[in-house]
């Protein structure tokens, strides 16, 4: 942080179970003083984090209802780090709740700071390989209905393409995922 960039204040001005909201009055670094009003989660301090499930060459991603788009969306598995677990254990959870599945080799490829304009919230990125139907059950967060979609490489970028594809933390870790894979063979 900026030696110059100063918090005067912080205030809650809106909550509920998901977000909150709190203004914030801040000196930037230039010199200018104002309010600055910042989304926070306090369900985990955290941030979340993103699943990418690959086998061979396809995705198995999660199609599900976003009340704030009115439809379904594709994406790759993520959800919410709790305080107590690792990021790596919160992606093994969101796989198996999500998905129902499990994997045998986790490989950390990145983090993304999906929305900087209004939170300061990160997502972690795990690559899941070795991809089975897991025997146990997991409950998921109420009223989540999520379905399994395997997709080959191809078809999830010609989706992307077509503006099918569309979740922010989806397309950020697939290009960290492609990244990745461009500096060494990810498999």
């Amino acid at each position: 942080m900026s030696k110059n960039y100063k918090i005067f204040s912080r205030k809650v001005v809106h909550k509920n179970p998901w977000y909150q909201v709190v203004k914030e009055s801040i000196k930037y670094p230039g010199g200018h003083r104002g309010d600055y009003y910042v989304w926070e989660n306090p369900r985990t301090e955290k941030g979340f984090v993103v699943a990418i499930a690959e086998d061979k060459d396809s995705f198995f991603l999660v199609k599900q209802w976003r009340p704030t788009l009115r439809h379904y969306t594709l994406e790759f598995v993520a959800g919410d780090a709790h305080k107590e677990e690792k990021y790596v254990e919160a992606a093994k959870r969101e796989l198996l709740e999500e998905l129902g599945l499990q994997a045998k080799k986790w490989q950390f490829i990145g983090k993304a700071a999906v929305a900087p304009g209004y939170s300061r919230e990160y997502g972690r990125v795990f690559l899941a390989t070795g991809i089975s139907k897991s025997k146990k059950k997991a409950k998921g967060e109420a009223g989540e209905k999520t379905e399994l979609v395997k997709i080959n490489r191809q078809k999830f970028e010609q989706m992307i393409y077509n503006r099918e594809i569309e979740d922010g933390p989806t397309l950020s870790a697939y290009l960290l995922y492609l990244t990745r894979r461009k500096d060494r063979d990810l498999r």
